[in-house]
């Protein structure tokens, strides 16, 4: 028994061995394995950094690009400055509306409708090339889908304006220049429209310098005394002011020029005056002429605005002579201007020349009309002048609007606004009264965003007389959003 005993002590003193493990022992990593993963970490870092690379190059070459951008549009320039392109663009959306009688909205050969049009849509290209070539293309495509025309005798649905090649002091001191050129006779008609007050011109512009304000042709300018003194001439092609072509069979050309200064100038303190004067001489294409005038407030594609003064075509185998003379003036937010515009046509006739079918002499035309128009800045801006153009140059406001800031939830600047007022008239043939006359009173309020950017606001009231039919008067208010870089 004691030995049973013995043997049950002996077991219970022997050492409990722990259970075997289940535990998954670790795999050794190998050295290739290790290398692996290395490699594969350094091909990650090189994509990470050459993605970086790119992001910084994109975000710098857009840096670079809106670096350029200015007032004038995209700019750029070669490092010594020799060449230098521009690139630009404006926009105009119109929305108009109209009152006038029935009866007198009948006798229009388009009747008066409210609406929305696109007035500009213009594309520019213009620059400097090796200190020596200028160059300057721009088209207005807003007419593109006016698609009435008359396979007899075609509107283009594209406008060209500027586009010409030239130098300046190449070859002599000045100007010239090859092509389809601006041509104004007054300070209203070389403003860009760009920088207008109003939405439209007045009607004498409308009528006896918008026919020929772009013709092609060859043109010398100079400007003297700190570009206070400005002389302009051009040879050009009648019949080409929405294209870049003209042909007849007669060969006539027109003779331009215009002279202006500003004989008081300071723009520092913000104090300028001008004073000009423009002269046109030339033949008609197919001894054609006319005087019409369009509503201050336009709406619709072309042949959708109708003439509120219209003399229908004239023929003349003499040349037809118009000048215009003027001044305009600024001190601090105030700007007044006031010019006159005449036109005579000797020895006219209506339905054609003498040998033709009911021909009609009515002996020598004149036509003529002018402008007075106040502006004033209710907060403290100014509009600059254009020494060479002879016009309005750009208003920069003062305090530009901005957006909403995230930190105060306010915004800062109110841009600037303006409020403008004009009176014009036009008589479409002073001896020769039924062709019509007009009158209109324009209230206008301008809210310049910043220099790229404004809204526009004309009330019309015109006065019609002179009418072989109905006489009358109507009324039109429009809304302008106008953008250009």
């Amino acid at each position: 028994m004691w030995s049973l005993l013995s043997a049950i002590l002996l077991q219970c003193a022997t050492p409990v061995e722990d259970p075997p493990s289940f535990e998954t022992p670790a795999r050794a990593t190998s050295t290739a394995e290790v290398e692996d993963l290395k490699q594969r970490l350094s091909i990650l870092e090189k994509q990470v950094a050459e993605q970086k690379k790119t992001d910084d190059e994109k975000s710098e070459y857009w840096k670079n690009i809106f670096s350029s951008f200015s007032t004038e549009g995209f700019v750029q320039s070669t490092s010594d400055g020799s060449s230098k392109i521009r690139l630009g663009g404006s926009v105009n959306l119109d929305s108009t509306w109209y009152s006038a009688p029935s009866q007198l909205n009948q006798d229009l050969n388009y009747p008066l409708q409210s609406g929305v049009s696109l007035r500009r849509a213009v594309i520019e290209l213009e620059g400097t090339l090796w200190n020596s070539i200028e160059f300057a293309f721009k088209a207005d495509l807003a007419q593109s889908t006016d698609l009435q025309k008359s396979p007899n005798n075609p509107q283009p649905n594209v406008f060209f304006t500027d586009n010409w090649i030239g130098s300046t002091d190449l070859f002599f001191p000045g100007r010239i220049r090859f092509g389809h050129q601006k041509n104004p006779l007054t300070f209203e008609a070389a403003t860009s429209s760009k920088n207008i007050p109003f939405m439209e011109n007045s009607a004498a512009y409308d009528a006896l310098n918008d026919n020929f304000i772009y013709l092609t042709g060859i043109s010398y300018g100079n400007s003297w005394w700190d570009d206070r003194l400005t002389l302009y001439v051009d040879v050009a092609k009648p019949g080409s002011r929405t294209s870049v072509f003209s042909v007849s069979s007669d060969g006539k050309v027109a003779v331009l020029g215009r002279l202006h200064g500003f004989p008081i100038y300071n723009e520092e303190e913000q104090y300028w005056l001008y004073l000009g004067g423009g002269y046109s001489a030339g033949g008609q294409i197919n001894d054609q002429a006319s005087v019409y005038a369009r509503p201050l407030i336009r709406s619709g594609s072309s042949f959708q605005t109708p003439f509120l003064v219209n003399t229908g075509n004239l023929f003349s185998e003499s040349s037809n002579q118009a000048f215009g003379v003027g001044g305009f003036a600024a001190w601090g937010r105030f700007a007044l201007g006031s010019e006159y515009l005449g036109s005579y046509l000797p020895n006219a006739y209506q339905n054609g020349l003498p040998g033709t079918v009911n021909s009609l002499a009515l002996g020598n035309l004149y036509g003529q009309g002018f402008y007075v128009e106040a502006l004033y800045f209710l907060t403290p801006d100014h509009h600059p002048a254009d020494k060479i153009a002879g016009g309005l140059g750009r208003v920069k406001p003062v305090s530009p609007l901005r957006p909403l800031r995230e930190d105060t939830g306010a915004g800062s600047g109110l841009g600037a606004w303006e409020l403008a007022a004009r009176y014009d008239r036009l008589d479409s043939g002073r001896n020769y009264p039924g062709w019509g006359s007009m009158a209109s009173w324009t209230a206008g309020v301008n809210w310049y965003w910043n220099a790229n950017a404004r809204m526009m606001f004309n009330y019309v009231y015109t006065q019609l007389d002179d009418r072989t039919s109905v006489n009358g008067s109507m009324q039109a208010l429009g809304i302008r959003f106008a953008i250009d870089f």
